[in-house]
Parts: C-alpha cells; structure tokens; sequence
C-alpha cells in the first residue's frame, strides 16, 4: 500500500510538470506587443437609418503559419 502511494506521488508531479512546460512553451504574444488600432463603423437598420460603432481590430505581430488542412503551405515567400 505504501509503494502504492508514493506511485501516485511521482505520477501526479510527472504529470503537472509536463503541463506546465507545454503551457509555457506556448509563449504567447512574447516576441513583439500586438496592437490595437481604433477603427470606426456604422451599424445600419432596415429603415436606413445608421449609428456609429467604436472598436479596436487586433493585429498580431506573430506570424502565423496559414496552411490548408492537409498541412500545406499555403504561403510562400511573399506569394501565395
């Protein structure tokens, strides 16, 4: 029973370790800050009639791979 325990000790702390490194390699956003410009828009009715929308659009400052689903790249160089 004793072994037993101590088994589960080591499996449990093997396992949030390895969480934890694969959540930390994750590194979101560390490279370079990601901005947030205001952008303007109009929100229009049926009857016509139009109000203003205030927001921000993001823009992420880390390349993302754009690749189709069979995992080809669909973005060389600077064509596509």
């Amino acid at each position: 029973m004793k072994g037993s325990i101590s088994y589960q000790i080591y499996k449990g702390a093997l396992l949030l370790s390895s969480l934890l490194a694969s959540v930390s390699a994750q590194g979101a956003g560390t490279l370079t800050a990601e901005s947030h410009p205001a952008l303007t828009w109009q929100k229009c009715s049926a009857g016509g009639s139009c109000t203003p929308v205030s927001g921000s659009v993001v823009i992420d400052a880390n390349w993302r791979w754009v690749h189709d689903k069979n995992g080809k790249n669909c973005y060389t160089g600077n064509t596509w």
